[in-house]
């Protein structure tokens, strides 16, 4: 049927700030207007995974790239974040 489709909802121009996010010091310079974040993260190939593994912290440099709302990462298989994906864990990107 003609003139059905639905046009996709569109993201909102600003992220929402949680209290993981929202820096205890100079929170005034913080953004999180969408298209700043998004471009940040196209300038940078690195960024750094933090995670805590058997109670000690763990912070690994890892390329990765940005398509639409998503984040991959690169990495083997075998490689300790990805093993744990799937499973619930707390941690961080950093680009």
């Amino acid at each position: 049927m003609q003139g059905t489709a639905q046009t996709p909802p569109q993201p909102a121009t600003a992220y929402t700030p949680t209290d993981r996010t929202v820096p205890t010091r100079s929170a005034d310079r913080a953004s999180y207007d969408r298209e700043l974040v998004h471009a940040i993260l196209d300038e940078a190939y690195v960024c750094h995974l933090g995670f805590v593994r058997d109670g000690a912290p763990v912070v690994l440099p890892t390329l990765f790239g940005r398509v639409g709302e998503r984040l991959y990462v690169h990495g083997s298989t075998g490689s300790r974040p990805l093993r744990m994906a799937g499973r619930p864990i707390r941690g961080c990107r950093c680009a």
